[in-house]
Order: C-alpha cells, then structure tokens, then sequence
C-alpha cells in the first residue's frame, strides 16, 4: 500500500502544471463535500411529506386506514397530510435547503429541545391521544343527525407527552397523572385549577400511573423559560412558573355504536391529523356523504371540544396537497397565514378554508353542497 501511494506521489510530481491544478481542485472538492456530510448542524428542515388514509368503512377497500368504522356508508377521500422533520442536519443538508423557499429551515437548540427520540415517542402519543379525540367529536357531532349513534366515555387522567429538560416536575413522558396532592383529577380543568393552586417554591405530591405501577412523585415547579432562555413574565411583570411538561387529557371510549376498530399499524405520528380524521370517522357514520365525493386534505389538531389546534410544517404540507391534485384545504387560524403565503407562492388550484372548530368544516361542506 506504501508503494502505491509512493507511485501516485510521483506521477503527481511529473504531471503538467494543468493537470496538478484539476487534481488539486478536484480533492478540494471531494474533501469539501465530504466535511459537508459528515459535519451535523443544529438545524431542523422541513420537507414535504406523503398522503394518508384517515377513516374507512367496512364497505370500502382502502390499503389502509388509522380507523375502521363498521358501518355500509362512505368515509370519502379525506386525507392527512404528513411532513418529514429532520433533526440536526448536515451541513451539505442545510446549505441546499437554504435555496429552495418550499422547505422549512428552523434553530434547532439542543440545550433546550427534545431530542430525536423523545419527538417520536411524543408523537406516538399524540397519534394516539388523536384518535380517541376524532372518534369521540365525530360520534358526537354525528349524533346530532342519527339518535341511533352512541358512544360512552370515561376520563383516565392527564397523559404527559414531554418533559423539558429544565423540569423539576420529576415526571416521565407517558406518565398518566391522576391526583395532586391526594386529591383525583376530574377533569383537565379540575387538573389546571390543582395545579395552579400550588405555591410556586412548594413542594407538592403528584400521583401518576407510570406502566402498570402506581407512583407517588415530589415535584417543584420552575421558572418559565422560552427557547431562548429568556425568563416568561406575565402582562403583570410577573414570572410564570410552570412543570414544564407538555400534558393533556386522555380519555377511555367504553362503548359505542357502530363499532370502530383501530389498526395495529400506523402509518405516521402526532396529533396534526386529527382534524381530517374527524371528518372522515363523522363521515363514515352519516349515509349523507358531507364531502360530496371532492378530494379533501387539511392539517391540525382536535381536542375534546372539537378546536382545531395549531401544528407545524404546513408550509410544506401545502406544497404536498398541491402534488396530490386536492379539491379542499382546511387549516386552523394560528397556521393560516402561513398556509395562505404558500398557497399564493406555488399558486394551488384548490380552495383554502380557516376553521378553528370542527363545526366549522361541517358548515363548509354544508355550504359547498348547496353552493
């Protein structure tokens, strides 16, 4: 191996002065684009995604949806629309999505956000936490219009979802609480009114159910902190204290009719398609088809109450339904505007509808058919 690289060395030597400058210029290059690969920055790009399946019936042959409701109906041809998050990026990775204004370039502070891992086992639980919120609106909402729908339900507790990394809360992500201080958690507004009524410097009990082991943890609250770890002050001037976590209410489905299953497999995580699939579940259970066989897609969330929540990345999930030929987007109010200036960008066809509740997309559809 020595000799070869003895023999390479010469023939450099004996070469021309142009052909040792294209040698020179090329391993530059080679050498460059390797740095640029191997070298990580703390970076996260957005790029566009894939389509999804939300709902089907067990009268329709779809590859695959996230809930199957046994009805004879049609769920139609709504859609999520996922993204793919790439967390600390090459540099090679974040110089060429600086050229293209159809991607997504964001900070990525590793002192401050979750990890890789942590992201996915968020979003495994916001997938889930979804899809109990779309079942329960949709059967709902759907019971408005058929008495002969049923779905009965049962308040478990508040599910964290993530822990930030200055947390003194001693919680873990997938813990389920259920008592502040000896006293059981009604409701998530029961949860806030607990957790408020805490004295900033205390330090106070929260029960959770952590696998399948009651726990009992000492938890403190903190000082809030931005991404910037800059200190949060309320209109007052005053400092917030917070757990630091991100929780929310999870609820148990104990009956309903017709009767729904949920795949073993998903297809993708988080909680922004919880909105469509709404739409699709109250859909399959109606005879009336609401969506009037037009192509539908949308992003953001649904909670309890039928609010459509802000998500990220609908910048590139705009570009995506624009790729997929659709006939109707919704999005919520927090991520309209940002929708809309991509919308304009890559001039999309389809109509771009602003809904901050489910009932919202209910009176939209309504309103095509009898437009």
């Amino acid at each position: 191996m020595i000799e070869y690289f003895k023999d390479l060395l010469q023939g450099f030597k004996r070469a021309t002065i142009t052909k040792k400058s294209f040698i020179i210029a090329f391993l530059v290059i080679y050498l460059i684009l390797i740095l640029g690969t191997a070298i990580r920055v703390d970076y996260v790009v957005t790029t566009p995604g894939a389509f999804n399946h939300t709902a089907k019936t067990t009268d329709e042959t779809k590859s695959y949806a996230a809930v199957t409701i046994e009805t004879n109906n049609q769920a139609g041809y709504i859609y999520t629309i996922g993204v793919y998050s790439h967390i600390r990026v090459s540099l090679f990775q974040y110089l060429i999505s600086k050229m293209s204004n159809r991607l997504g370039v964001d900070d990525y502070k590793p002192n401050v956000d979750l990890t890789s891992e942590e992201e996915y086992e968020r979003g495994v639980i916001l997938k889930d936490l979804s899809i109990t919120n779309a079942l329960i609106v949709a059967y709902e909402h759907a019971q408005l219009k058929n008495s002969e729908i049923v779905l009965e339900k049962n308040f478990e507790g508040i599910i964290v979802s993530a822990v930030l990394k200055y947390s003194k809360s001693g919680l873990m992500i997938n813990d389920l609480i259920t008592k502040i201080n000896d006293v059981d958690i009604l409701s998530y507004e029961h949860y806030l009114e607990l957790r408020d009524a805490v004295n900033k410097d205390d330090y106070f009990k929260i029960t959770v159910n952590r696998g399948d082991k009651e726990r009992v943890i000492n938890a403190q609250k903190v000082v809030a902190r931005n991404r910037d770890n800059q200190v949060v002050v309320d209109q007052g001037g005053n400092m917030v204290y917070t757990l630091a976590i991100e929780a929310n209410p999870s609820f148990k489905i104990t009956n309903a009719f017709p009767k729904f299953k949920i795949s073993e497999k998903m297809h993708s995580i988080g909680g922004s398609g919880g909105a469509m699939l709404t739409l699709a579940i109250y859909n399959a259970l109606l005879e009336e088809d609401v969506t009037s066989g037009k192509i539908i897609a949308g992003t953001g969330t649904i909670n309890i109450n039928g609010k459509v929540g802000d998500i990220g990345g609908v910048g590139q999930k705009i570009v995506t339904a624009y790729m997929y030929g659709i006939d109707i987007f919704f999005v919520n109010p927090e991520d309209y505007e940002e929708a809309l200036e991509m919308y304009n960008l890559i001039k999309a066809p389809f109509k771009l509808y602003r809904v901050a509740t489910f009932a919202e997309i209910i009176a939209y559809l309504e309103g095509e058919q009898n437009g």
